[in-house]
């Protein structure tokens, strides 16, 4: 009988097939291939076809029954039940151990999983932790730039003041002799509650008030004179080429000096004028 009869009439049978699908699995090859041959030789086929059944038996492939020649499909279920059976214990210790393989390599893959996941909180935590501490440290630095950047700003803020105060005070014109008939006494109270006395020529240009009071460390930067009734801004400023004679002094007068806003001088000159 032909090779392509037996695979017709039994091989490809749907029992069988439903039978060796349910139990086992299925390989199969020709001795006109290399492999094939070498197959045969190892379970010592001595008659076509052959079909064995192999186990994993004491934890290696044990060949535990074989069917030479050719068999009705009557035949070959019947003899691979009685395969099936016999070994039973074999099959069920080793689909035992595969599947407590399985669950092992389950188990070991969840145990995995949830190591890595583990890992990857604790090394997100730390990459946290360091991003913060790095934060911290820019933040730091940030804020220590800043008030030194302030401070020094402050520092020449108060050199320039200064500098500034004193030219002012070098640019007020000399004081006119006592009894200087030209002449006018002007006291000038400051906002920290000093006086000032002087007297100045009534040619004295009102930038030269400024200067003088300008001058004057205790003096605030930025200020307005006032005098004292009625209550009058005299227009006091480093800018101001009106002379003292434009204001109508008598021989004393009283002045009040307020600090302004640093914004009321926009229109100011923050220099003193050069005699």
């Amino acid at each position: 009988m032909s090779m392509a009869l037996i695979y017709r009439d039994t091989l490809v049978h749907p029992e069988v097939v439903s039978l060796i699908n349910s139990r086992a699995v299925f390989w199969a090859c020709s001795t006109k291939y290399a492999e094939g041959h070498k197959v045969a030789q190892a379970l010592q086929v001595s008659r076509y076809p052959s079909i064995g059944l192999c186990i994993n038996k004491n934890s290696q492939m044990t060949l535990v029954g074989r069917l030479q020649g050719y068999h009705s499909v009557e035949e070959l279920i019947d003899r691979l039940n009685q395969l099936f059976a016999s070994n039973d214990r074999h099959l069920s210790s080793a689909r035992q151990e595969r599947q407590t393989l399985d669950l092992n390599q389950s188990l070991r893959k969840e145990q995995d999983e949830a190591y890595l996941k583990s890992l990857k909180a604790d090394q997100d935590k730390e990459k946290k932790k360091r991003d913060d501490k790095l934060r911290k440290e820019e933040e730091e630095r940030l804020m220590i730039e800043t008030a030194e950047r302030k401070a020094r700003e402050e520092h020449e803020k108060e050199e320039s003041l200064i500098k500034r105060k004193q030219h002012a005070a070098g640019l007020v014109p000399e004081e006119p002799k006592d009894g200087d008939a030209e002449s006018c006494r002007l006291s000038f109270k400051l906002p920290a509650g000093d006086r000032l006395e002087r007297r100045f020529s009534k040619s004295d240009k009102i930038a030269d008030i400024y200067n003088f009071i300008f001058g004057q460390p205790t003096t605030p930067e930025h200020f307005e004179v006032f005098t004292s009734y009625p209550r009058k801004a005299i227009g006091c400023s480093p800018a101001s080429h009106s002379t003292l004679d434009s204001l109508k002094l008598g021989k004393a007068e009283a002045f009040i000096v307020e600090e302004k806003d640093e914004t009321d001088d926009e229109d100011d000159l923050d220099q003193p004028l050069s005699g």
